[in-house]
C-alpha cells in the first residue's frame, strides 16, 4: 500500500505540472507580431492595422468601397482597419518616411514606378513563404507580378491597374466608314483611321495625346511605340540605357509626323494633361485617345458613352509585328515594421481575393491583376474582354529596379520639353536625336547612381 501511495502521489505531481505547463503555453504570446487567437471565431479582436491607399475612380464610391472592405474584415476577424488616405504625389514619400522611422502603416499600396525603390529597401515582408494564402503566385499575370518582386523575392501582390490601350467608339468608326480593327492592327492602320476620321467625321485633330512633361503618360506613349519597333529601353543586364537607338528615333519621329505631316494630332498637345485628354474624348473634339482605363471609365460615368459604345484596342504593332503594350499595376505589400503581421497578411489576402479584386477594380475603373477575376462577366465581355489580350501579353517597365520612378520623371520631362518645341514651331531637323541623346545621358547617370 505504501508503494502504491507513492506512485499515486508521483502521478498527481506529474499531472499538476502538465496542467501548469498547458496553462502557461496558453498565456504565451506568439512572436514576430502575430496575434493571439483567444477570442473564438475572431482571432484579432482588439487589434487595429493601418492601410495606406490612394485615389481611384469616383471619390465617394472609392471611399464607400474602402469602408466596406474594412467593415468586412472586422466582421470576419475582429481586426479594425484604419484607412490612411494619401495622394499619388506624396505616397512614395510617406512610405519612405515610414521606412526611415520604423513607424507607419501595416499594409501599403505601391505604384509600379515606386516598386523597385520600395522593395529593394529591405523594409517589406517577403510573401513567398505564405503564397498559398494569396492563391499562389501563378494566380497573377506574370508581368504584373514582376513589379512586386526584387532579387527573386516577392514583396508585393499586383492588385489592379491597366495596360495602356487606344480607346475609340463604334459611332466614330462608323462615321469614318472603317471597320473595327483587331489587336493585330499596325501603326499604318492607325494613321489611316485617323485620316478617315478627319475627312469623313469632320474632326480636325481626331487623335489626342498627352504631352505635358509633368505626366508619365507622355513618356509611356513613346515607350510602347518604341517597343513596337523592336527597341529596348535598357540592356539585358539593366545597367545601360539604350534610348537613342534607331528604334527609339523612329518612334519619336513617327509621333512628330502625327502632328506635322499627318496633322491628326494638335500641336498644342504639349499642354495636354490627363484631364484635358479625357475631356476631349468625352466632348467629341477627339475620337481616339490612347492611355489608361480611366479614359473610357470617366466617359461612361459622365453618360457620354455606354459600355457597348466603347472600342478598346491594344497599341498598334510595328512593321515586324512587335507588340508594345505594357502594364501599369498598383501593388499591395506589408511593411516589415508591422506589429500585427498575421492580421496584415490576412487583410492582404482579402484585398487580393478574386471577389474583392473584382469589386475594387470595377469601382476604380481599373483592371484586376488576378487571372481568376477575369472570369467575371464584367471583365470578360465588351471592351474589357478586348483589353485582356494586353494583360496577358504586355510587359512590365523596369520591374524590380529602384531607379524606375526617377527614370520616368526624366523621360517625361525630356519629352515634354521636346513637344513644347514642336508646339512653338521651333522644332528642327536633328532635334529627335538630340532629345533622345540628352535623355539617354541623364538616365544613364541615374542608373550609375547606386
Amino acid at each position: 500500500m505504501g508503494k502504491s501511495r507513492k506512485i499515486l502521489a508521483y502521478m498527481m505531481v506529474v499531472c499538476t505540472l502538465l496542467a501548469g505547463t498547458a496553462c502557461a503555453s496558453q498565456e504565451e504570446q506568439p512572436e514576430n507580431g502575430a496575434e493571439s487567437s483567444q477570442t473564438e471565431g475572431k482571432p484579432y479582436e482588439g487589434v487595429t492595422i493601418r492601410w495606406q491607399t490612394y485615389p481611384s475612380g469616383d471619390s465617394k464610391e472609392r471611399d464607400a468601397w474602402n469602408e466596406s472592405i474594412a467593415d468586412a474584415f472586422e466582421e470576419e476577424t475582429g481586426c479594425k482597419v484604419e484607412i490612411i488616405g494619401a495622394s499619388w504625389d506624396d505616397g512614395l514619400n510617406k512610405i519612405m518616411s515610414a521606412i526611415a522611422s520604423g513607424e507607419g502603416p501595416d499594409v501599403v499600396q505601391v505604384a509600379e514606378q515606386w516598386a523597385g525603390q520600395c522593395f529593394s529597401s529591405g523594409a517589406f515582408m517577403e510573401l513567398d513563404s505564405m503564397s498559398d494564402k494569396f492563391g499562389g503566385l501563378d494566380a497573377y499575370y506574370p508581368a504584373a507580378l514582376s513589379y512586386g518582386q526584387y532579387d527573386g523575392v516577392t514583396y508585393g501582390l499586383p492588385w489592379g491597374g491597366d495596360v495602356r490601350a487606344f480607346y475609340t467608339s463604334t459611332s466614330a468608326l462608323e462615321k469614318a466608314g472603317v471597320e473595327t480593327p483587331t489587336n493585330d492592327w499596325t501603326w499604318g492602320d492607325m494613321v489611316d483611321i485617323c485620316k478617315a476620321m478627319k475627312e469623313k467625321a469632320g474632326v480636325e485633330y481626331p487623335l489626342t495625346l498627352e504631352g505635358s512633361g509633368s505626366q508619365f503618360d507622355v513618356f509611356y506613349f513613346w515607350y510602347y511605340t518604341m517597343l513596337a519597333r523592336g527597341g529596348d529601353f535598357l540592356s539585358k543586364d539593366e545597367k545601360t540605357a539604350t534610348i537613342n537607338t534607331e528604334e527609339g528615333r523612329k518612334a519619336l519621329q513617327d509621333i512628330v509626323d502625327l502632328i506635322l505631316v499627318d496633322k491628326v494630332v494638335a500641336p498644342s498637345m504639349a499642354e495636354t494633361d490627363p484631364t484635358m485628354q479625357s475631356a476631349a474624348f468625352q466632348n467629341g473634339t477627339a475620337l481616339i485617345a490612347p492611355g489608361p482605363t480611366s479614359i473610357p471609365s470617366e466617359a461612361i460615368g459622365a453618360g457620354k458613352f455606354t459600355e457597348d459604345d466603347i472600342v478598346c484596342l491594344t497599341p498598334p504593332k510595328g512593321e515586324d509585328g512587335d507588340f508594345g503594350a505594357f502594364l501599369a499595376i498598383s501593388l499591395t505589400g506589408i511593411l516589415d515594421s508591422s506589429q500585427h503581421k498575421d492580421a496584415a497578411a490576412d487583410f492582404l489576402a482579402m484585398l487580393n481575393s478574386p471577389e474583392w479584386q473584382i469589386s475594387y477594380n470595377k469601382t476604380a475603373g481599373w483592371l484586376p491583376a488576378r487571372k481568376e477575376a477575369w472570369d467575371d462577366e464584367y471583365f470578360s465581355s465588351g471592351w474589357h474582354g478586348s483589353i485582356r489580350y494586353g494583360m496577358e501579353n504586355g510587359t512590365a517597365f523596369m520591374p524590380g529596379n529602384k531607379h524606375a520612378a526617377s527614370v520616368c520623371r526624366i523621360m517625361a520631362s525630356q519629352l515634354g520639353d521636346f513637344y513644347s518645341k514642336v508646339a512653338l514651331g521651333s522644332y528642327k531637323e536633328g532635334d529627335v536625336e538630340a532629345t533622345l541623346a540628352a535623355a539617354e545621358k541623364e538616365v544613364q547617370a541615374e542608373l550609375d547612381n547606386n
